[in-house]
């Protein structure tokens, strides 16, 4: 590889994670609107109807990813609105953002799309290395 294009690699990544630093909330979510709009949402109860859109607003309200240094502080929702504090730390290699967990063996794994200082699309790469269909739109916040 050429040393040009290596120290152009290192100045975009470097670039990239410089602008990932900061708060961001999960604006948007490709896969709670495909349930939202799917056949077997529509013949649902009501209830279970309300009961998944009030699960998805929950989630929408309250996912947040806060890089900071090799840092990462951020949520989990779940069942029952219950929120989940978790941290560790950060890698972005290329194109990917990797989180190592802290007290965990996985690595969460992301397909950035998209970054510029107010808005993130990713998309989830599963452990398989399969990535998701759908993506999440993240908005800076802080």
């Amino acid at each position: 590889m050429p040393i040009i294009t290596l120290i152009i690699a290192i100045v975009f990544n470097l670039a990239d994670h410089y602008q990932l630093e900061g708060r961001w909330k999960l604006h948007e979510a490709e896969a709670f609107l495909n349930i939202l709009t799917s056949e077997n949402f529509r013949l649902g109860t009501e209830v279970q109807q309300r009961e998944i859109s009030d699960t998805f607003d929950f989630a929408l309200e309250n996912t947040y990813y806060t890089f900071k240094g090799d840092s990462v502080f951020f949520t989990d929702t779940g069942a029952r609105e219950t929120i989940n504090y978790k941290n560790g730390k950060w890698l972005l290699q290329n194109d990917t953002l990797m989180i190592f967990e802290s007290g965990k063996f996985h690595v969460h794994k992301f397909l950035i799309e998209s970054l510029n200082r107010d808005e993130l699309i990713m998309r989830i790469v599963f452990p398989t290395g399969e990535v998701s269909l759908s993506n999440m739109k993240f908005v800076k916040v802080e």
